[in-house]
C-alpha cells in the first residue's frame, strides 16, 4: 500500500470512530452552523437508515447513512416555510432555520378551528400584538360575524406567520436576476431587468435596467442601482430608492406578485407608480394607468439548469465566485457519498453557492470542517442514494441498474418486476396479438426516437409503442366489437371520420379522449431565455392560417408555418414542426422543430392580465425545454386583460 494511501485510510478510520456529539448539542440553526462540520435540518431531525440511531436537527456531516427530508443548511440559516392555521396559507419565516420547503408545508397545512395563541400585526410600530378578535357567537363580532373562532375579517395569525408579515424584510422571493417586458397600458416596449440581492435591515441591492425610451431617458443599456425597501404589513409597498444611474434621485413605489413557474424560468409580476408618487391600489390598477409601470418578468430557476441571466448586469454585479468545493466533481449520488473524504453529500436538486444556482448536486465541507457556502433546498442525503432505474432490456427478467432512474436501491429491487406482456386487436382477424413495446434503458437503443424514461419503468422508445396496447383480458374484452376509426387534427383538436387502416388513423374513442387543440393565436411579447441569449424584446404573431410571424430585437421578420401538433415528451408540453417560408435572418432556413406550453388558464392565474407561452425552437428535433436552451427558447405573454393591448406590436 502506498503510504499516501494508507494515510488517507488512517484518516478516514479517524472520522468514523470520533463523536459528533458537538453537533447534537446545539438547540437552533445559529448555534449549529457556528460549530465545524455542522449542518441543520428544519424543521425535524435528520433521519438514520439504521433505526437503532436518533437522528439530530443539528447533524455532523462527517456521519454517513443519514438523509434530511426537509431544508439543510450549512453555511447560513435557510428561509423556510411555516404554516399559519388560521388562514390554512405556507408562509416564509424570515428568522430561518425553522421552515420547511413551501411543498412539504403545503401538504400539512390546512386551517384549524377554535384558535388561540395569535397575533396582529401593528403597522405603526412593526410589532406583534396579541389577537383580540377571538369569538364564540356572532354577538361577539359586532359589525361582522363568528367563524372558526374568529370575527370574519380578522387580521389576526400566528406568531410566526406574524414576525413575516410585520417586519421590513425583503422576500426572498425577490431576490434575483429578472428579465421581461412592460405590459401597463401606452407601454414602453424593450427588455427590462432587474436585480435584486444583498438582503439588509437596511435594504436589499437592487439594480435597475428601463427599455431605451423610457421615461427618465438614459443611454442605451445604463442600469441604475439603489435600495429597496419594504413596508410593514400584508400587501408590502416596496419603495425603491435610486442613488446611480438615469433614475438617480429618483424613488418608485410599488408590489410584487408571484406568479406561476415556468419549465426554466419563474414568473411574477412587478408594479410601480409614477416617480415620486404613492404605490398604486393593486397590480390592476398599475395596468390601467398609462403614469404606472407593470413588468412581466422571468428569473432562472434555482436548478442548475441551462438558463443563466448573470450576464445582463455582468458590468455591474458582484461576481459570486463558487467555491472550491472539492465534493463538486462527483456527478453521480453513489460517487457523492463514497467519497474518501467522507464529508461529502447528495442534494437532490442542484446546490447554490451564495445564493447563485451552481450545476452540482455534490457538496460538502472542507477538510477543516468549514461549510463552502453552498445551500441544499431539496432532500440532502449521506445515505442510499435515489438513482437506480430498472433495465427492462429483457423484460421478462428485469434487473436493477445504478445511473438509470429517481429510486433507492430499495425501492429499486421492490418495482423491478416482468412486465406484463400487452396485446392489441387485429381488426382484420379480431385476434389479440402480441405488441412490440420497444422496451429500452437507453437513447441508443431509440433509433428513430428517444428513451422515454418516466416513473420507474418499463420504458418505451418514444412515438413507436404501437397504439390501443393493453394486457390480454382488456385487450380480449373489445376486441370482437366493431370499431369506427377517425384521425385526428392536433392542431385544431378536431378528429375526422376515416377507413379503418388509414395511415394514423386510431378508434373514434381513443380519438376524441386524446385529439386535443394545440392552435396558437395571437400577439405575443416576451424575451429569449436560451443559453448565449441577446437582451430585447422579441414579437410574435400566431395566425390562424397555422403561420408564425416573430421579430428579433434586431427588428428581423421570420415566417414559419407550423404544423403536425402532437403531446411532447415534456409533461404539458406540445411539439411542432415547421417550415421557414422567409426570414431575414440567414440563419434560419428549412424544417424547425419547435417545442411549447402554455402558461395555466385558472381565472387567478397572473391576476388575469397576460397568458404565458414557453415556446423553443430548434433545427433539430427537441424532446424537452431543457434540450431547446441550447438552441432558441422564449418566455413570452399576450395580453389576456380587456385592458392590456399589444396590437402596436403585431408582426406582419
Amino acid at each position: 500500500m502506498r503510504f499516501s494511501t494508507l494515510l488517507a485510510t488512517i484518516a478516514f478510520a479517524a472520522l468514523a470512530t470520533q463523536s459528533y456529539a458537538a453537533c447534537k448539542e446545539q438547540s437552533n440553526c445559529a448555534t449549529c452552523l457556528a460549530n465545524k462540520f455542522c449542518g441543520w435540518c428544519s424543521p425535524d431531525p435528520t433521519v438514520f437508515d439504521d433505526k437503532s440511531k436518533k437522528g439530530s436537527q443539528c447533524q455532523d456531516q462527517r456521519e454517513s447513512g443519514w438523509h434530511c427530508d426537509h431544508l439543510y443548511s450549512t453555511e447560513k440559516c435557510l428561509i423556510g416555510y411555516v404554516c399559519d392555521h388560521v388562514s390554512g396559507q405556507c408562509a416564509q419565516d424570515p428568522t430561518g432555520g425553522t421552515g420547511d420547503t413551501k411543498a412539504n408545508c403545503e401538504k400539512t397545512c390546512h386551517p384549524k378551528p377554535n384558535p388561540s395563541g395569535l397575533s396582529v400585526c401593528n403597522a405603526k410600530t412593526a410589532q406583534c400584538e396579541p389577537c383580540t378578535d377571538y369569538c364564540k357567537a356572532d354577538t361577539d363580532c359586532p359589525g361582522s360575524y363568528c367563524s372558526n373562532g374568529l370575527c370574519h375579517g380578522s387580521t389576526c395569525m400566528t406568531n410566526t406567520t406574524c414576525d413575516a408579515k410585520c417586519s421590513q424584510a425583503v422576500p426572498d422571493a425577490m431576490l434575483g436576476t429578472w428579465r421581461g417586458i412592460a405590459v401597463e397600458a401606452n407601454f414602453t416596449a424593450g427588455e427590462y431587468d432587474i436585480k435584486i440581492d444583498k438582503p439588509t435591515s437596511a435594504g436589499a441591492e437592487v439594480m435597475v435596467r428601463l427599455a431605451d425610451g423610457h421615461e427618465p431617458p438614459g443611454p442605451s443599456g445604463a442600469a441604475s442601482t439603489g435600495k429597496i425597501t419594504a413596508s410593514v404589513g400584508l400587501n408590502k409597498v416596496f419603495t425603491y430608492t435610486f442613488s446611480a444611474g438615469p433614475l438617480a434621485g429618483k424613488v418608485l413605489k410599488g408590489g410584487f406578485e408571484s406568479w406561476e413557474p415556468a419549465p426554466e424560468t419563474v414568473q411574477a409580476g412587478f408594479y410601480m407608480g409614477a416617480a415620486g408618487a404613492a404605490a398604486p391600489a393593486n397590480i390592476n390598477a398599475a395596468q390601467a394607468d398609462a403614469n404606472s409601470m407593470v413588468l412581466s418578468m422571468s428569473k432562472c430557476m434555482e436548478s442548475g439548469g441551462k438558463c443563466d441571466f448573470d450576464s445582463v448586469f455582468s458590468e455591474i454585479s458582484e461576481v459570486f465566485a463558487e467555491a472550491a468545493d472539492p465534493c463538486n466533481p462527483n456527478q453521480n449520488c453513489s460517487g457523492c457519498i463514497g467519497a474518501s473524504s467522507g464529508l461529502c453529500g447528495w442534494c437532490s436538486t442542484p446546490v447554490t453557492y451564495s445564493g447563485v444556482a451552481s450545476k452540482s448536486q455534490c457538496a460538502g465541507f472542507d477538510s477543516s470542517g468549514k461549510p463552502l457556502g453552498w445551500q441544499c433546498a431539496g432532500k440532502f442525503s449521506k445515505s442510499d442514494c435515489a438513482d437506480y432505474g430498472c433495465d427492462f432490456t429483457n423484460p421478462a427478467a428485469p434487473k436493477c441498474m445504478q445511473g438509470a432512474g429517481s429510486l433507492t436501491k430499495d425501492e429499486c429491487g421492490q418495482k423491478c418486476a416482468p412486465v406484463v406482456a400487452q396485446y392489441s386487436c387485429d381488426a382484420a382477424t379480431k385476434s389479440c396479438k402480441p405488441c412490440d413495446m420497444h422496451y429500452c434503458t437507453s437513447n441508443k437503443q431509440c433509433p428513430k426516437s428517444y428513451c422515454n424514461k418516466a416513473g420507474s419503468g418499463p420504458w418505451s422508445c418514444h412515438g413507436e409503442v404501437p397504439a390501443g396496447c393493453t394486457d390480454k383480458a382488456g385487450c380480449e374484452t373489445g376486441c370482437n366489437m366493431t370499431e369506427t376509426f377517425a384521425i385526428c387534427d392536433p392542431y385544431a383538436g378536431t378528429c375526422t371520420p376515416a377507413p379503418e387502416g388509414t395511415p394514423g388513423a386510431t378508434t373514434k374513442y381513443d380519438c376524441s379522449h386524446s385529439c386535443l387543440p394545440a392552435m396558437l393565436e395571437g400577439v405575443y411579447r416576451g424575451v429569449a431565455i436560451n443559453s448565449g441569449f441577446a437582451r430585447g424584446e422579441w414579437d410574435f404573431s400566431f395566425y390562424s392560417n397555422s403561420t408564425l410571424h416573430m421579430r428579433s430585437p434586431a427588428g428581423k421578420v421570420t415566417i414559419v408555418k407550423l404544423s403536425g401538433s402532437k403531446e411532447a415528451a415534456e409533461k404539458g408540453a406540445m411539439a411542432l414542426e415547421g417550415t421557414v417560408v422567409s426570414s431575414e435572418d440567414p440563419k434560419m432556413s428549412g424544417k424547425v422543430y419547435a417545442l411549447f406550453k402554455k402558461g395555466q388558464q385558472g381565472t387567478r392565474s397572473n391576476n388575469g392580465l397576460v397568458e404565458d407561452l414557453f415556446f423553443g425552437l430548434s433545427m433539430t428535433p427537441v424532446a424537452s425545454f431543457e434540450a431547446a436552451m441550447s438552441q432558441m427558447e422564449w418566455s413570452m405573454v399576450k395580453c389576456k386583460s380587456a385592458k392590456c393591448d399589444f396590437s402596436s406590436r403585431v408582426v406582419a
